[in-house]
């Protein structure tokens, strides 16, 4: 079972441009899908099922607030991937001393950063909604719960859509 516990492991055998390509527009299209209609739109419905008066529009520019520091992160991300290029699918204990203390920096840095995210997003969605921080936190528990119910009825039909197309 090698190679799952690393979904990116088949970027190993490309060239480091092409790796490095490929998180930079991939990461761009699912960060702006998500970021600017996906999340807002499930916290919006959910909002307004806790009372809430935003509308999208307020949702979407709250929820972009909230995630200026992981777009912070994307830049480290980008800085890190320049420097250790190929060595990011480096198991950590594998890695030289200076690197693996980069990597645990890094991982610290990240932690804070989407903390610091959360609890913007918790009182930017407060003052779009104009309801509490705990109806702000109800909002975005219920929004991942419906999200994710959401994302797996589409994955049932299209796995159910595929079971058709083969047997037919």
């Amino acid at each position: 079972m090698q190679g799952m516990d690393n979904p990116y492991l088949f970027l190993q055998d490309l060239s480091f441009p092409i790796v490095l390509l490929f998180f930079l527009v991939g990461g761009a299209i699912t960060g702006f899908l998500f970021l600017w209609y996906v999340a807002p739109f499930f916290a919006s419905i959910t909002g307004r099922w806790l009372k809430g008066e935003g509308v999208f529009r307020d949702i979407q520019r709250a929820y972009v607030w909230a995630n200026v520091p992981q777009m912070v992160h994307g830049v480290l991300m980008v800085l890190i991937l320049l420097i250790v290029q190929k060595n990011i699918f480096t198991p950590v204990d594998a890695l030289s001393p200076a690197l693996s203390t980069m990597a645990t920096v890094f991982s610290l840095i990240t932690s804070v950063l989407a903390i610091w995210s959360f609890v913007l997003w918790i009182n930017t969605l407060s003052v779009a909604h104009n309801f509490s921080r705990w109806a702000a936190l109800g909002t975005i528990i219920l929004s991942f719960i419906v999200m994710a119910g959401a994302i797996l009825v589409i994955g049932v039909v299209i796995m159910f859509g595929a079971i058709l197309i083969y047997t037919f």
